[in-house]
């Protein structure tokens, strides 16, 4: 039954159980494909036990499948022992990846900020910034924007992507780019980045 259910549906019935242990067991049911999926929806009280259940090597797998900000929202939950055994299995810059996202508070912009993004350098033509972006296609999963910077990766200008689909493949991005980027830091309050990603309709805000 399990198998043949939606991530989401199964996140739910997670969620109702009142048990660890039946928890735990119906996580292992399901599809390894659907396993990170259903525990980005589950409550966080039971991926919490469900993560402590799990095998480390299982875990590690599964972080592995999550984007960064996810994967420290997970790592995040459990003792700092078992965090530090999954992290220890990890490709080093995955590694690297998450751990500096979990040394900024969960309730700031850099606990919740993903490292995973689009960028292209000043000058670069548009046709360029597009194969960067279909070459990123798998490693940035949800890409809204892409960040125009220097050779500092100082940020310039934000190019929406439906902007850059729609440019003329011999132009720079430098000409199609919205220059007056709004930003936030990494220990900018939760709160006050919901509150600017609701007014100014933003799907994605740079950190």
């Amino acid at each position: 039954l399990l198998l043949s259910r939606h991530p989401a549906d199964v996140a739910e019935l997670v969620n109702v159980l009142d048990r660890p242990e039946l928890r735990t067991k119906t996580f292992r049911a399901v599809r390894p494909d659907d396993g990170p999926r259903v525990l980005r929806l589950v409550s966080s009280d039971a991926r919490k036990e469900i993560v402590q259940a799990l095998p480390v090597e299982h875990v590690r797998q599964i972080v592995e499948e999550l984007d960064s900000d996810d994967a420290a929202d997970l790592l995040g939950s459990v003792p700092k022992e078992r965090a530090q055994a999954v992290l220890e299995g990890l490709p080093g810059a995955l590694s690297a990846r998450i751990q500096q996202l979990l040394r900024y508070p969960a309730d700031t912009a850099g606990g919740l900020m993903q490292s995973e993004y689009a960028a292209v350098l000043e000058g670069a033509t548009v046709e360029e910034a597009i194969e960067i972006v279909r070459s990123l296609a798998e490693a940035v999963r949800d890409i809204h924007n892409v960040f125009v910077v220097d050779h500092r990766f100082h940020l310039l200008g934000i190019l929406p992507l439906s902007r850059l689909i729609l440019a003329r493949a011999g132009e720079t991005v430098d000409a199609v780019m919205e220059r007056e980027v709004i930003s936030v830091t990494v220990d900018t309050d939760q709160e006050e980045v919901a509150q600017l990603m609701h007014e100014k309709r933003y799907l994605a805000l740079p950190v």
